[in-house]
């Protein structure tokens, strides 16, 4: 590392948000400070890795490097290696430093608050805050200094909606889109006060501070903004005409405020993800792969009587929703707070997969958010593969390609899958672990209830989904430096921003980093 550099930068990251909304954000009027900015420096669009998972973007962004090398997948239930069960994947299994572990060992001073599935480092030349209010913290809320975080609660209070279950506090009625919002708003100001006075400590080279609260909106409050999704209310009265605008409205004052601290910072503003309706078909994708032939053989074996209370027997792609129905998500969300965090989520994952019948599958259906996930039971890989590697492989996976593209959505007659990934091929050179073979991105164009094609007739089924908005591939960065993306390059990454924040504070950027610089126009 080089010497400490003179030049100081703010990262601020928005969990959410596309470049076409930013630019008619921006143009509006309502948004001075961010608009001074871009006017000063670069708008570009940008493009992240949710169409692997939700669960490998900030990961992929604290490390800069892509999923597989970094590990992390769907990790709120993901494949336990050399198993056919599920789990979930907590900070400390990133085997990537942060990047700003070596800004810290370099002598930089660095502030960092509220990035996601992240945990502070030991010793470090400056401050971490971990899960204050992230909205998948992945980490015991906690900090570095050790004590401060404590501090930080007891000065400021905590953030209104960490650590709740996402469904619990879905607002339908008036009276709870008004509590929903004050809580979202009351996020946005003790994070405020709380990031005040951090940067008024000290001078800090670099400071990354990241807001959930679009993150939250996104997925339960899509269709308030979406007048097309057939869950529009128009006759609500909502206390806001448009809740993402009103959100980047308060991000807005705020970095003001930070820049009356800092007001000759290098400012680089991002979103991990775009947003989008929630316009999936992955709930109807088992039903696909078993009349595919990739399935279990449902005449192979007699059952248990036992068997048919397994929840993956009873209740397939609708598990979760069928087990918040039968429990309600009152006692889930009370549940969740009796029983200590790791038991809980080991326990809860046992019981949904349980009974899954993968290790009779050709392939099988690994858990995600919004793109399906297909792995392949492959010998030599799984505890019991079926499908030999080489020559029958390949087979299985153009099969599964071929198949899955000419899928049809029957209610618009269009095709209801845009692209599938084949990681090994996006990701040449690394191990797939546990991730899926394949990926499958949906077209997005309208809710997906049921799906035709000549080799597997119709396949329908009710969407269990109830969040409304879901993540998409494009996004944006917003910067008072005139950057663009390298000459010969493609479309700017999400990973591509921490090498250029290293760029930015003059520091050699290390050689395992899978992203590139933006450089200066």
């Amino acid at each position: 590392m080089k010497p400490v550099s003179g030049r100081q930068v703010l990262a601020i990251g928005i969990e959410v948000g596309n470049f076409e909304f930013i630019c008619a954000a921006l143009a509006s009027g309502k948004l001075p400070v961010l608009a001074s900015l871009a006017t000063e420096g670069s708008l570009i669009p940008m493009s992240t890795v949710t169409e692997i998972s939700s669960g490998s973007i900030w990961p992929s962004f604290s490390t800069a490097t892509n999923p597989l090398k970094n590990g992390q997948f769907f990790t709120h239930m993901q494949l336990h290696s050399g198993t056919y069960r599920i789990d979930k994947k907590y900070a400390n299994a990133i085997p990537v430093d942060f990047f700003w572990a070596p800004l810290g060992r370099a002598g930089l001073r660095v502030f960092s608050f509220d990035i996601a599935q992240t945990r502070p480092i030991e010793n470090f030349n400056g401050v971490n805050l971990c899960g204050w209010g992230s909205e998948f913290p992945a980490w015991p809320r906690s900090s570095w200094p050790k004590s401060l975080m404590k501090e930080l609660v007891a000065a400021y209070g905590s953030h209104p909606l960490v650590d709740q279950y996402r469904l619990s506090i879905k607002p339908e009625t008036e009276d709870e889109h008004q509590a929903f919002y004050k809580k979202l708003a009351t996020g946005f100001e003790r994070k405020g006060k709380i990031c005040l006075a951090i940067l008024k400590r000290e001078r800090w080279d670099l400071s990354i501070i990241v807001f959930p609260e679009v993150h939250w909106a996104m997925h339960l409050l899509w269709h308030t903004y979406d007048k097309t999704h057939p869950a529009h209310r128009p006759g609500l009265n909502l206390p806001f005409e448009d809740i993402f605008l009103t959100l980047y409205q308060k991000l807005d004052h705020l970095l003001g405020q930070f820049l009356e601290i800092i007001p000759d910072a290098s400012v680089v503003v991002f979103s991990g993800s775009g947003f989008g309706p929630n316009y999936s078909g992955w709930h109807l994708l088992p039903e696909v792969l078993q009349r595919l032939g990739a399935g279990p053989d449902q005449t192979a074996r007699k059952e248990s009587p036992l068997s048919s209370i397994l929840p993956m027997k009873k209740w397939g792609a609708y598990k979760i929703r069928n087990l918040e129905d039968l429990l309600s998500v009152n006692v889930i969300e009370t549940s969740k707070k009796v029983l200590p965090k790791s038991i809980w989520d080991k326990v809860t994952r046992r019981l949904l997969f349980a009974g899954n019948r993968w290790a009779e599958c050709r392939a099988f259906c690994l858990p995600n958010d919004y793109t399906g996930a297909i792995r392949i039971n492959l010998r030599g890989r799984e505890p019991r593969g079926i499908v030999s590697p080489g020559e029958e492989y390949e087979a299985l996976i153009q099969m599964l390609t071929r198949e899955l593209l000419a899928l049809i959505n029957c209610d618009t007659g269009k095709p209801a899958v845009a692209r599938v990934i084949r990681l090994d091929r996006e990701y040449p050179g690394a191990a797939l672990g546990d991730f899926p073979d394949l990926i499958v991105v949906w077209s997005n164009d309208a809710p997906i209830f049921s799906l035709q094609s000549p080799r597997i007739g119709v396949v329908s089924g009710e969407i269990p989904e109830r969040r409304s908005g879901a993540h998409r591939n494009d996004c944006f960065v917003l910067s008072n430096e005139k950057l663009q993306a390298p000459a010969d390059s493609g479309r700017v990454s999400l990973i591509d921003i921490p090498p250029t924040i290293f760029n930015l504070l003059s520091q050699e950027i290390p050689s395992y980093f899978d992203g590139r610089p933006l450089t200066a126009a």
